[in-house]
């Protein structure tokens, strides 16, 4: 997905942090995560590292109900009511990380990466993994 945004914001110019990164994700130097992409775009934009951070986490949270919706597990009330139930969560995370100086780096969502591998074995699928 980083490597996806890349290619479409790299169009910017030479100068922009979006266009190396791209060039390094094409060359193989660097994997192109997608955090790593959509900051790198925060930062070409002039945005603040909170707003970057808030706008993150938002499209992250938000991508999850989306999936649920589209593969018929809730409708999209309900996946509205996720979303926004999450904001306080969201702004909670944001003022803790951008907080501490030191880094963050790792994740654990077995039952996101469960729900992943159990995709292709549903009856009724919009979209192909």
């Amino acid at each position: 997905m980083g490597a996806r945004l890349l290619e479409v914001l790299a169009t910017r110019g030479a100068d922009s942090l979006i266009e190396k990164l791209h060039a390094d994700v094409l060359s193989k130097t660097t994997p192109g995560q997608f955090a790593v992409a959509f900051s790198a775009a925060g930062r070409d934009c002039g945005a603040a590292e909170r707003e970057v951070l808030a706008a993150l986490a938002y499209s992250l949270v938000n991508s999850i109900p989306q999936a649920a919706i589209r593969l018929g597990v809730i409708g999209p009330a309900a996946g509205a009511r996720i979303v926004a139930t999450a904001a306080p969560a969201i702004a909670d995370a944001v003022q803790v990380v951008s907080s501490d100086p030191r880094p963050r780096i790792g994740a654990f969502s077995p039952m996101l990466e469960i729900a992943g591998m159990l995709q292709p074995t549903l009856q009724f699928r919009m979209f192909a993994s």
